[in-house]
C-alpha cells in the first residue's frame, strides 16, 4: 500500500490541490475502519446489536461534516442529487452496511473481511479516472495490483486449506 504514496510527476493532479492532506485523510480512515472491525469482534460487542455502532458512527460523521457543510452550501440542489443521495445511503451504506456488520458479528475474521473490504477503496482510482479524468500514478495502479494478486492468492489459499479440512473431516 505504501505504493500509492510515491509521487509521480507524470500523474494529473488537476482535481487533486491538496495530495498530502488526501494521504494523511486516506490513513486516517482506514485505520479508523480496521478499529471498526477489531471493536465489532470486541466479545462486549457480541451483547448488542451490531447496527447500533453503524448507526451512532454515520450520526458522528453528520454531525462532524455540518459545520464544513453550513460553511459552504451547494448553490443548487436537484432532482438528481436527491436521487444520488438516497442511492449511495440506500445501497452502498444501508444495505452494505447491514450485511458487512452481519458477517463480521457472524465470525468472519476481521483479517478476511478487511481484505476484502478493500476492493471498494482500490477501485475508488478508477472511478475518479473515469469520472474526474485524474490518472492515478504508476505507482499507484503497481499498488493496487499488488493488493488485487495478494488477496486473490489469500483467498485462494483459504478455500483449499477449507477444501482439504472438509475431506480429512
Amino acid at each position: 500500500m505504501l505504493l500509492f504514496f510515491i509521487d509521480d510527476p507524470n500523474a494529473s493532479t488537476a482535481s487533486a490541490p491538496n495530495i498530502f492532506l488526501g494521504n494523511i485523510v486516506a490513513l486516517v480512515s482506514g485505520l479508523f475502519f480496521g478499529l471498526y472491525f477489531i471493536f465489532l469482534r470486541h466479545p462486549r460487542a457480541s451483547k448488542t446489536n451490531p447496527a447500533i455502532s453503524v448507526f451512532y458512527g454515520n450520526i458522528f460523521v453528520v454531525l462532524l461534516m455540518a459545520p464544513l457543510v453550513a460553511a459552504n452550501p451547494p448553490a443548487e440542489v436537484t432532482n438528481m442529487d436527491i436521487g444520488a443521495l438516497l442511492y449511495l445511503g440506500i445501497f452502498q451504506i444501508g444495505i452494505a452496511y447491514m450485511l458487512f456488520t452481519t458477517g463480521i458479528a457472524a465470525g468472519v475474521r476481521p483479517m478476511d473481511a478487511s481484505i476484502i473490504g478493500f476492493f471498494e477503496p482500490l477501485f475508488n482510482p478508477v472511478w475518479v479516472y473515469l469520472f474526474l479524468g485524474e490518472r492515478p500514478s504508476n505507482w499507484a495502479i503497481a499498488g493496487g495490483l499488488v493488493i488485487l494478486l495478494a488477496v486473490g492468492f489469500h483467498t485462494l489459499r483459504q478455500y483449499a486449506r477449507s477444501r482439504r479440512s472438509l475431506a480429512a473431516g
